[in-house]
């Protein structure tokens, strides 16, 4: 039914009433207009937004104000500084075969744009700027999500591509070479990046801009299922069957490794360095491997947990979610900031490479 005003004449505070009832009857049975009215919000696995329109978890929580001005700026930095040594370092290490090369320079470049992107999710932020940034268009806004969906699920999906090439290099040696070539490394990493940004690219259907901030999925009576199938296959592809496969892989990884150096040392002459080199390597990412399942598992607990319990996970003002979410938040940024750490934790070869790198610059 469409709003009529009402033009009847007052005679009486009874006629006020009447008419203000019959004027709030027609508004309510009026069609939204979703140009006009603010549209209702769904969970998406980018817990990565905090554009909260009603409360934010710093007026809750004042103590969070430690997280988003200290640990974001903090891990943007050594985040930052750590990915591009470490492309700076595996170009250069010889050591590694082309595949896990171009493996890693992949993930590093995709972790960077992830943290480099991050920022800009957080209230804090906007509040400094005085402004949501990613809203100034409505293409800017869908790119900008486009991009940091992408770069999430690509690291992800390299993670696994490693875990599935050091499974190859453990358990079927002979067949690792035919295997792990320079040209399967780039198929798969452009594969898994096209792939990745079509689906993202379709996914922004949903993303748009109301009142000035930019939001990443948008729900209308029109795109609910939509909006709501999206979600569910973002999450899945982000971090269900990742770490479902990573879970697989990495046990029986570790197990065949173990397996391998108990092995060696019965044997009574030493295995070639080759072999010293293989486990080296593959403890490394295996580490990394190990870092992605413990620190990026908890935010995919709590968006599942906000979904199942019909809460906004960007929105919500239960505590116990609203707590969650910020710490988990930040070992999800911890992700993609470490795996420098980790390399020069664990290889000699690459603290020697970084050692040489650092006294020819």
């Amino acid at each position: 039914m469409k709003f009529h005003s009402c033009s009847l004449s007052i005679r009486s505070n009874e006629g006020n009433n009447m008419t203000e009832l019959r004027s709030i009857i027609g508004l309510l049975e009026e069609p939204v207009n979703v140009s006009a009215a603010t549209p209702s919000y769904v969970n998406s696995t980018e817990n990565m937004t905090t554009e909260i329109l009603s409360s934010s978890p710093q007026d809750m929580f004042p103590d969070l104000h430690f997280i988003g001005y200290v640990m974001v700026p903090f891990l943007l930095a050594v985040g930052l500084c750590g990915n591009c040594l470490t492309v700076a370092i595996i170009r250069r290490s010889y050591f590694l075969s082309s595949t896990v090369r171009i493996f890693l320079i992949a993930l590093a470049l995709s972790d960077t744009t992830f943290i480099l992107t991050f920022p800009f999710n957080k209230q804090f932020v906007h509040t400094m700027l005085g402004m949501d940034i990613r809203a100034l268009t409505v293409s800017g806004c869908k790119a900008f999500f486009c991009f940091f969906r992408s770069a999430k699920i690509c690291s992800s999906w390299l993670v696994v591509a490693i875990s599935i090439e050091r499974f190859v290099v453990i358990w079927v040696p002979l067949k690792a070479k035919l295997i792990s070539t320079t040209t399967a490394g780039r198929i798969t990493v452009v594969s898994i990046v096209t792939v990745v940004f079509i689906f993202d690219g379709t996914w922004s259907m949903t993303t748009d801009v109301i009142n000035n901030v930019c939001l990443a999925n948008v729900v209308t009576p029109g795109t609910k299922d939509l909006a709501m199938g999206f979600v569910i296959a973002g999450t899945v592809i982000f971090s269900v069957i990742p770490v479902f496969i990573l879970l697989l892989l990495t046990p029986l990884t570790i197990v065949k490794l173990l397996h391998d150096r108990r092995n060696r040392r019965q044997m009574m002459a030493p295995m070639p360095n080759i072999n010293d080199d293989t486990s080296r390597v593959t403890l490394m990412l295996l580490a990394v491997t190990i870092a992605y399942i413990v620190m990026v598992s908890p935010i995919s607990v709590v968006h599942s947990v906000a979904f199942f319990n019909n809460q906004n996970l960007l929105e919500t003002q239960v505590p116990s979610i609203v707590i969650f979410r910020e710490f988990a938040q930040v070992l999800e940024q911890m992700n993609y900031a470490v795996n420098f750490f980790l390399y020069v934790a664990i290889n000699s070869r690459f603290r020697a490479n970084l050692k040489a790198f650092i006294c020819c610059t």
